[in-house]
């Protein structure tokens, strides 16, 4: 028989990781409504990394990254992205 102390971390981490795909799915979802040419990387440490093939979309990303940030931390009702990082 196993103690708990073994499937604890194991849970956390399985959460944190449902939590990391999920807000890189609802993210996407939330830049697609203003650039529909854009695919998100990843997340760590509050870092959305964006791909984007098209220089005069990813331009309007860099510029509108503010509200884009404001509209994603706003849907989960706290501070999840810090930072976007835009690839081209």
């Amino acid at each position: 028989m196993r103690h708990i102390k073994v499937f604890i971390p194991n849970a956390i981490n399985s959460i944190n990781n449902l939590d990391d795909d999920l807000i890189i799915k609802k993210s996407e979802e939330i830049i697609k409504k203003s650039a529909f040419d854009v695919e998100v990387l990843f997340y760590k440490d509050k870092k959305l990394g964006i791909k984007c093939d098209d220089s005069l979309i990813a331009n309007e990303i860099y510029l509108n990254q503010e509200q884009l940030k404001d509209r994603i931390n706003k849907f989960f009702n706290k501070k999840v992205v810090d930072k976007l990082i835009i690839k081209s």
